[in-house]
């Protein structure tokens, strides 16, 4: 599952404000709740079934009605994360990304 979209910092300050806005609308349609829940529950599907898929946004599980949904929740809210990066390639790779790429948060669904 995607969690967020990368942009090229060059090719978006060349962009124009309906092509920004247009590429906005994609990455808050792409990595939002409904679309995660769409594929998850199998709504695609003839009968839909849900597809078991780790979703890295909390708001996904909140509301949730599933039980294997809400036991993974239950597990991922007791989670400790393991860093497989030193703190000085962590501060490199977050320098290069920041120079290279555009970061925005996406609009929250209502």
């Amino acid at each position: 599952f995607t969690d967020a979209l990368v942009i090229n910092k060059a090719r978006w300050d060349a962009a124009s404000e309906e092509r920004k806005n247009a590429i906005k609308e994609f990455i808050n349609y792409f990595t939002g709740v409904e679309l995660r829940r769409k594929i998850a529950y199998g709504k695609d599907l003839k009968p839909p079934r849900n597809r078991y898929l780790l979703q890295a946004i909390e708001e996904f599980y909140i509301g949730n009605d599933d039980n294997i949904y809400g036991d993974i929740y239950e597990y991922l809210k007791r989670a400790v994360p393991a860093p497989s990066l030193s703190e000085e390639q962590k501060s490199t790779m977050q320098k290069v990304l920041s120079e290279k790429c555009i970061k925005f948060a996406a609009v929250k669904e209502k």
